[in-house]
C-alpha cells in the first residue's frame, strides 16, 4: 500500500517538476544566506496553497499548517512535493505537529547543501530517502493510518482504486 501512495503522489507532480526544482535550487544558491529561508518560504507557501486548493495570498507563513486545514492525506502529498524538489526527507508528522511555513523553511534550509556557511555539516540529512529508512517510513505511515478518520481512509482508497484503472 505504501508503494501505491508514493506512486500516486508522484503522479500529482507537475510535468515541469525537474525544471522547477533546478530553478528553485539555483535561486537558493544565488540568494544571500539571510534571504534563503524567505526564498524557500515562498516556494513552500505555493506548495501549501496548491495542496490545500487555496491561493498563495491566503496562506499565512506564521500560521500552523494544521490550522490552515492540512490533514494527514494532504501532508503526505505535501511531503512528496517537497521531497521531489529538495531531495531531502521530510517527516509527515513534522508537517502535522505545529509546523509553520517560516519554521519549516528555516529547518529545511539548514539541511540543504547549497554552499556557503548555510551548508549542512551532516551529509546524511541531505540525502534522499534510502532503503534503510523504509522501516521508519512504514512506522510513520502506520501512525498516520491509525490517526486518520474513516472518511479520510475511504477517500484514500477511492483515489488509489481510481489510479489503478
Amino acid at each position: 500500500m505504501f508503494t501505491q501512495l508514493e506512486v500516486h503522489g508522484q503522479g500529482d507532480q507537475p510535468d515541469d517538476g525537474g525544471a522547477d526544482a533546478q530553478s528553485l535550487l539555483a535561486a537558493l544558491r544565488q540568494a544571500g544566506e539571510g534571504e534563503r529561508a524567505a526564498v524557500l518560504g515562498d516556494h513552500l507557501r505555493d506548495v501549501t496553497a496548491r495542496v490545500l486548493g487555496l491561493e498563495a495570498e491566503q496562506i499565512g507563513t506564521e500560521e500552523t499548517l494544521s490550522n490552515l486545514g492540512l490533514d494527514s492525506m494532504m501532508a503526505i502529498e505535501m511531503k512528496h512535493r517537497i521531497e521531489a524538489v529538495l531531495q531531502i526527507d521530510v517527516s509527515v508528522l513534522d508537517l502535522l505537529q505545529g509546523a509553520t511555513i517560516t519554521g519549516l523553511s528555516e529547518g529545511l534550509i539548514s539541511r540543504l547543501r547549497l554552499g556557503g556557511a548555510d551548508a549542512a555539516d551532516d551529509a546524511d540529512e541531505s540525502k534522499p530517502v534510502e532503503a534503510g529508512d523504509v522501516g521508519d517510513q512504514l512506522d510513520e505511515l502506520e501512525q498516520l493510518l491509525a490517526e486518520a478518520t474513516p472518511d479520510e481512509l475511504e477517500a484514500l482508497l477511492r483515489e488509489l482504486e481510481a489510479g489503478q484503472r
